[in-house]
């Protein structure tokens, strides 16, 4: 990131297409890019779902590909430990939710309580719903959507891709960085 706090002048055009990932992560990347001089314009060429959304929220602007989707829920992690573990957990992902709720509220002018009523029920907003709701800026002329990803570890997503094309590269690599978060996981909750 130190790249992107680098930039500052002009305009950086931030190309997203993303299921999601860590949000520490991802909120490491929107301090970045409002560390930056630049001019932030964030495309969503296919999906923003969970972290990546946040991401989108740090930009300047934001478009989307007609036929792209925009999805916020509630944060997920794995736990393992005792009661009074559990419940540290427990606490981490409810301010979590409360730092992403304040961010889309802000970015869309929806009320704080709106946004966690949609976090809750896992939204997918299509490219409409996603600029009626403030959370985008505006469509992207003449551009379509042209890749998707395996999005099967959530409850409520499209059952097939706008393009009804999966990219075969881009959801084993997805399966492979899910694959490692667990095992980072699985060995940070070794006692």
């Amino acid at each position: 990131m130190p790249e992107i706090r680098a930039i500052k002048g002009g305009t950086i055009r931030l190309r997203i297409n993303s299921p999601g990932g860590d949000v520490f992560a991802a909120q490491a990347i929107c301090q970045a890019i409002r560390d930056t001089g630049a001019k932030v314009v964030a495309h969503i060429d296919g999906y923003a779902a969970s972290a990546a959304t946040v991401i989108a929220t740090a930009a300047d602007e934001v478009e989307i590909s007609d036929g792209g989707f925009f999805m916020i829920h509630n944060a997920w992690t794995w736990a393992m430990g005792n009661a009074s573990d559990l419940t540290a957990t427990a606490t981490l992902l409810s301010k979590v939710d409360a730092s992403l709720a304040a961010q889309y509220a802000k970015k869309s002018g929806m009320s704080v309580d709106n946004v966690k009523a949609a976090m809750d029920a896992e939204t997918w907003y299509t490219a409409d719903e996603a600029v009626a709701a403030g959370l985008v800026d505006r469509i992207a002329v003449g551009a379509k959507v042209e890749a998707s990803w395996d999005l099967s570890a959530y409850a409520k997503a499209p059952k097939s891709a706008p393009t009804n094309q999966i990219d075969p590269v881009a959801t084993e690599e997805h399966r492979a960085r899910q694959r490692q978060r667990v095992a980072t996981m699985a060995r940070l909750q070794v006692s």
